[in-house]
């Protein structure tokens, strides 16, 4: 019987051989024109795309933008990263920190791999190119990185107690939440008898207006043990100002942690929302 014979197919190599039509499309258009719109919410997270578009319009587009995308190089990447870390601040004063030259690289990787599905190029560049490693960003943070001694944080907690937002500065320096968990805890994901809480939605800025979300992650939703300090603190705060007018809580109503936190925004804008008791938010009319 004759040896079988097994036909091997030459398998391409990923992302080369697929023919392009060449344009002369510049990375500033592919970016604003295509990209930005493709990735709007629902597509990713409000905050998200606040970040990509103010990265992209701040640092990509007035360094790389005149650049035809299909002439893009990683040695024009490396050279942008470079540029960055030595003269990258907006305001003139210096070079962007590792890990923010790191974000911005993710974010133009993540274009130019949408660029090669949707058939603007061949080859992501961004894969050869050589950012700051996440070590390196790591370290640099740690290195610059201020933080209070115990004295220095005993004393701004101490120091106006009667500020309506205390009880949030005092669980932020004891649980470590992100400041868009804290502002956006409500009264119900709080169990003072249990002396723990729950994280369920994140409070941030998009834009300039405040805009509940899910979690940062899936990791970001927990369970938070609390001190047994904390929630007398909380419980005497909280309940003792939720009906003050300040906190724009509805008459009648138990006021939330996020009615607290539209104040730490300013949102006094018309037509924003106000929370009712169950920590909801409920549209107000125009003044």
């Amino acid at each position: 019987m004759p040896a079988r014979v097994t036909c091997l197919q030459p398998v391409a190599p990923r992302d080369t051989d697929a023919y392009v039509v060449p344009t002369k499309q510049t990375l500033e258009a592919f970016l604003t024109v295509h990209w930005l719109p493709a990735m709007k919410p629902p597509g990713v997270r409000g905050t998200t795309w606040t970040e990509y578009r103010r990265k992209i319009n701040s640092h990509v587009v007035p360094r790389l933008g005149s650049v035809p995308l299909q002439s893009l190089g990683p040695a024009q990447l490396n050279a942008f990263y470079a540029d960055l870390l030595a003269a990258g601040r907006t305001d003139g004063t210096g070079g962007l920190a590792p890990k923010t030259v790191r974000q911005i690289h993710v974010i133009v990787r993540k274009a130019l791999k949408d660029a090669v599905r949707w058939g603007h190029v061949s080859r992501n560049v961004a894969d050869l190119a050589n950012p700051p490693s996440q070590r390196a960003s790591a370290a640099a943070r740690r290195r610059t990185m201020q933080t209070w001694t115990p004295a220095e944080l005993h004393g701004f907690l101490e120091h106006d107690p009667e500020d309506r937002l205390h009880y949030a500065w005092v669980l932020a320096a004891t649980t470590g939440m992100r400041r868009s968990e804290v502002l956006g805890l409500r009264w119900a994901d709080v169990d003072l008898g249990g002396t723990r809480l729950a994280v369920r939605q994140r409070l941030a800025s998009v834009d300039g207006r405040p805009e509940l979300s899910e979690p940062k992650s899936n990791s970001s939703g927990r369970v938070i043990d609390l001190d047994e300090r904390t929630p007398r603190r909380c419980a005497a705060d909280g309940h003792s100002r939720a009906s003050t007018a300040s906190l724009a809580a509805p008459p009648g109503t138990t006021s939330t942690w996020s009615c607290h936190a539209r104040t730490a925004y300013g949102s006094t804008r018309t037509g924003s929302a106000s929370c009712s008791a169950d920590g909801s938010r409920q549209p107000t009319s125009a003044q």
